[in-house]
Order: structure tokens, then sequence, then C-alpha cells
């Protein structure tokens, strides 16, 4: 099965900017974060997932005691997907696949922390769905 399309719903009242744990929805190059999604209470966010659908919250969360970053996770699968949204021609299953952004020192907005700093060097990876 191909996990297709990605649905969050968060759920903690009250998410500040900066506690952090923005999702990241990068470019297929990984060299941009075209969009960074607080996760306020009630937000439901939904993308494609194929295999250059780079997402995730790379940079540590920073959370006061008692505050926890919930949400409700759902996927859409098939039993094939369309080859252009394939690493190989074969579609072959694979699990998640990290990857480094290559935002390095990068001046966009998209890619500074919530202190404005590049944020580049200290980002964990990125990763796919994990397919089953």
């Amino acid at each position: 099965m191909h996990r297709r399309v990605n649905m969050f719903i968060y759920l903690t009242p009250g998410w500040q900017e900066e506690y952090g744990g923005h999702l990241e929805l990068w470019n297929r190059r990984m060299d941009k974060c075209e969009q960074r999604i607080l996760p306020s209470y009630g937000r439901f966010v939904v993308f494609r997932s194929d295999s250059f659908s780079y997402h995730g919250h790379p940079l540590p969360m920073r959370l006061p005691p008692n505050v926890m970053r919930r949400s409700i996770a759902f996927y859409y699968y098939t039993k094939t997907r369309p080859r252009r949204e394939c690493l190989d021609a074969k579609c072959k299953l694979h699990s998640t696949l990290f990857q480094v952004s290559r935002c390095g020192e990068c001046a966009a907005p998209a890619c500074r922390n919530a202190s404005g700093v590049s944020a580049g060097a200290r980002r964990a990876p990125v990763g796919v769905p994990r397919e089953s």
C-alpha cells in the first residue's frame, strides 16, 4: 500500500509561537522550506504524500512543563501510485527516508527559526512517509 495523503489535526489549546513544533513542508531539492505551519489548536492540515513530500518538525520544541504537542494523524492509502511520484521507476515501497536540509545559511524567512537566526546548520533530518 502507498500512502498518498497525510492529514493532521492539532489539539493543544493555547499553543504559542515560541514553543516551535511547526510542521515544515520542503521542496523536492530540500533547499527551501516552502511552508511553516504553526500547530495551533483545531488547525487541520492536508498534503500529498509521495517520495518527495519532505516534511517534519526538525527544530527542537521549547515546551514549558506539562505542555505537549497533541495531534491526530490520518492517512489515505492506495494500492498503486503514479510513477512520477516515485524515487525510482518501479515505485518500490520504502520506509521513512530521512533527509538533511540543504538550506545552510539560507536568508529566506522560511529558513529561519523563531528567533530570526538561520537554523540550517542545526536542523534535524526531515523525512518522507514510511510506506507499508
